[in-house]
């Protein structure tokens, strides 16, 4: 097969994984929720600056991820598809770069090629590409980065201040995906310059200066113009992305060193089907009897010690933090890619050319692979899930008033109804200790004096039978009128409204 052949029938392949039947499935609560609806309201208040989800400012992630949903929008028009294009083209443009970076790591190999394809195959990557997070944009960019860090060191480059400037560049574009987590590659970076003795050599450069002022630019204009206009802007972004993410446990996400054990189901089954080979590939270890055998590996092997410091430090910083999630190690699947990529060619090659019985099964895997992971993601769209808003939405807009009207919902958000063209969604709460948003919810007793108060009806969605419970014996109590319509998985919708008065007020004859 020719190299061309290879290209189109790989490209082909990577598109239909990137966006085959990306919009078939309704936006998921929470997360998708909450970020399409700031995208949403962003959009229709021409706001690109301060994310806002209704009227509340909503500060949990920086603005690259609503740019990317709204560019959607603007293009594509308010679709699911449209919502997670961009997310997609990240996913895509990911897989592009692990080719190229691969090909310069290990040149004059099919490296490059394969671990574009294991990339894009896995279902991490697969996963973050359809679900709406900062995770997939932040990859892009940390990839950028490592690529730029990579060139910059390779003796044979011309322009390595240049790479040093992009470098700096794409970490803090990842800074606006996702805030300091795009700097936890830059500890493997520094690993690397400490295991080759280049650590002086890379950052005392007449560069310098103009890297720094890259970063800050690229990277801190936003946090600094928020933190002018948004009282308390500053002190918020230091607890939700710095102190709270690494040292406390109020967001409670799978704190202490015991959390850190999520990673590995992680990467093992994320890195599926090619996974499986590295348990197989003991000659790897052969000759690693001690930590000094393995100094000297990474001492003698740059392209080894590059994926190795590009792996397993961030993973250890992302161990000791105290928030811990799963797609928190998103950004070490490129080089998990290469890796395997490196070492399955290497073991099923002779002369460096892959045999062809090999190959054969390989591509044979991969498309019925690749099928069953674009046949779930299309059976996700039948999947009957509470969190689905686009089949909620089809419950409740049959019997929602025209005009102006505001949906409540109890502990259960249900912001992605503003998606679908609710006209407001508010979540409020009974919690003592709710998630430490930048604009916290609202208590159920003071929205039900506003209830009272305001000119215009209100829907309520109580999401089990004790909290409908609680929320009917609270309207009794302040008079107000209701009409209940049973929905799926044990939800109830409340009518309420200002202007049908209650037993109590209706004058007698």
């Amino acid at each position: 097969m020719s190299k061309s052949v290879k290209t189109i029938l790989v490209g082909v392949l990577l598109v239909f994984l990137a966006f085959g039947f990306l919009g078939s499935r309704g936006i998921w609560q929470p997360d998708e929720g909450y970020y399409v609806a700031t995208a949403v309201t962003m959009q229709e208040q021409n706001n690109w600056l301060v994310p806002k989800m209704g009227e509340s400012i909503f500060l949990e992630k920086p603005p690259m991820m609503y740019w990317g949903i709204m560019a959607g929008f603007q293009f594509l028009g308010r679709t699911e598809f449209a919502a997670r294009a961009f997310h997609g083209i990240c996913y895509l443009a990911t897989g592009v770069i692990v080719i190229f970076l691969g090909r310069r790591i290990f040149p004059g190999t099919e490296v490059g090629l394969w671990g574009g394809v294991m990339f894009m195959t896995m279902p991490i990557p697969f996963i973050a590409a359809s679900y709406i997070t900062p995770d997939m944009p932040l990859t892009l960019m940390t990839t950028l980065a490592m690529l730029a860090f990579w060139q910059s060191l390779q003796p044979q480059t011309r322009h390595a201040d240049l790479w040093k400037v992009a470098m700096c560049a794409m970490l803090g574009l990842g800074f606006l995906c996702k805030g300091p987590a795009a700097l936890i590659p830059t500890a493997g970076m520094f690993v690397y310059l400490m295991i080759h003795g280049r650590v002086r050599q890379y950052f005392f450069t007449r560069s310098a200066w103009i890297c720094a002022a890259t970063f800050l630019v690229t990277g801190l204009w936003w946090y600094g113009l928020i933190s002018i206009r948004v009282p308390g802007a500053a002190r918020y972004f230091f607890d939700n992305q710095i102190w709270g993410r690494l040292v406390s446990d109020k967001y409670e996400r799978n704190p202490g060193l015991g959390g850190a054990l999520i990673y590995f189901p992680t990467i093992l089954l994320g890195c599926l089907p090619w996974s499986i080979g590295w348990f197989s590939r003991r000659k790897v270890w052969m000759n690693i009897k001690s930590p000094l055998d393995i100094w000297r590996w990474l001492d003698t092997d740059p392209a080894g010690s590059f994926l190795f410091c590009w792996i397993v430090v961030p993973l250890l910083v992302l161990s000791l933090a105290s928030s811990k999630l799963p797609l928190y190690s998103l950004p070490l699947f490129p080089a998990l890619a290469i890796g395997s990529a490196a070492l399955w060619i290497r073991d099923n090659s002779v002369d460096g050319i892959l045999r062809p019985d090999h190959l054969r099964r390989t591509v044979i895997t991969i498309v019925i692979w690749s099928g069953i992971m674009l046949l779930i993601r299309l059976c996700l769209a039948f999947y009957p899930t509470p969190n689905d808003m686009r089949n909620l939405w089809a419950e409740i807009k049959p019997h929602l008033p025209s005009g102006l009207y505001e949906i409540l919902t109890l502990d259960e958000p249900a912001d992605g109804l503003v998606f679908y063209g609710a006209h407001e969604v508010e979540n409020i709460t009974l919690r003592p200790n709710p998630y430490p948003f930048f604009t916290m919810p609202e208590t159920l007793p003071y929205e039900l004096g506003e209830i009272q108060d305001d000119q215009h009806p209100y829907q309520i969605i109580a999401h089990n039978p004790k909290i409908l419970s609680l929320i009917r014996n609270l309207l009794h109590q302040r008079e107000i009128r209701f009409r209940e319509v049973p929905l799926r998985f044990e939800r109830t919708l409340l009518l309420c409204d200002r202007f049908q008065p209650s037993e109590s007020e209706i004058p007698s004859e």
